[in-house]
């Protein structure tokens, strides 16, 4: 008798893909940094999509707010030390980051808030962050020769 053997499971595929040429801004250090934070958005994902467990979830949130403020002082930080033109509306992008993911996970904790409305606001700032803010410094930053 033949007997069909079962499909081999098939890794899922993540939530936030990080595509390198998509999201580098071509500063080693930053560009780790952001990978971190889209793997820290696939772990919440996991955490809120798959296991459904809400501790873990706010456990894994309150992680990537305290990875996300982290590496908020280090870029500004390089970008204060080389007075980068564009500073002032920068910074305040990131503290209003920081503000509206502190009240998404009171909203979450609260249960007023989608999972799925949180992930992919999460995602969508992270990107709209890098593409449209970040790669803003990059030439500046390669004029006076920082390179991360």
């Amino acid at each position: 008798m033949f007997f069909k053997s079962a499909p081999k499971p098939q890794p899922p595929t993540a939530f936030f893909p990080w595509l390198d040429e998509e999201y580098t801004v071509g500063i080693q250090r930053f560009d780790r940094a952001h990978q971190r934070l889209a793997s820290r958005i696939n772990d919440l994902h996991e955490a809120m999509m798959v296991k459904r467990d809400r501790l873990l979830a706010t456990a894994v949130f309150t992680k990537l707010i305290q990875e996300t403020r982290a590496h908020f002082v280090d870029e500004e930080s390089i970008l204060t030390q080389f007075n980068f033109p564009d500073s002032e509306a920068h910074f305040a992008e990131h503290s209003d980051l920081l503000q509206e993911a502190a009240e998404f996970l009171r909203k979450y904790e609260a249960g007023n808030l989608s999972a799925l409305v949180l992930l992919n606001t999460l995602k969508a700032w992270l990107i709209n962050h890098i593409k449209n803010s970040d790669r803003k410094y990059t030439g500046f930053l390669r004029r006076q020769r920082w390179s991360g």
